[in-house]
């Protein structure tokens, strides 16, 4: 018997469904605050693995600019450089923004690798953020690009 090597997971808080690898888990949902959040290797033996937020926002008309401004202004904050995009791209018939920037905490010298997506629907902006450590950056980057190709939005 082959077993999957991807999980469907659903949120009727944010409407994003999406596809991760074996070994992550819903984390945490957040009703009141429209997100969810996953996680690989939740197990406190094994080494710290990648996050996956899931966030839907009510804004008034969320456009291509918007999105674009959006991206822009996570690229101003402290710590941020951007190591690519933003991107134009469409996910599920949607206009959306990609990047990646690199964080580094001013406190910890920590580095970590952010891959931020933006999309909007009418009034809806959607947010789809993945996180890990910069030195697991090569493992968990196709995560990254393989889940945001595999996000629906379930808008009814």
């Amino acid at each position: 018997m082959k077993y999957p090597d991807y999980f469907h997971f659903f949120s009727w808080h944010t409407k994003v469904s999406i596809e991760l690898p074996v070994g992550f888990e819903e984390e945490a949902e957040i009703p009141e605050e429209y997100r969810a959040i996953y996680a690989d290797d939740l197990d406190p033996d094994d080494e710290r693995g990648a996050k996956i937020l899931t966030k839907a926002l009510k804004m008034p008309e969320v456009g291509e600019e918007t999105l674009l401004q959006i991206a822009s202004n996570s690229a101003l904050i402290p710590g941020n450089s951007v190591i690519s995009g933003p991107e134009k791209i469409t996910i599920d018939h949607l206009e959306a923004v990609k990047q990646y920037i690199m964080h580094k905490n001013p406190e910890t010298e920590e580095e970590t690798l952010r891959c931020e997506v933006f999309a909007g629907a009418a009034d809806l902006l959607f947010m789809i953020i993945g996180v890990c450590e910069m030195k697991r950056k090569d493992d968990y980057f196709p995560v990254f690009e393989t889940a945001v190709g595999s996000v629906r939005f379930i808008i009814l």
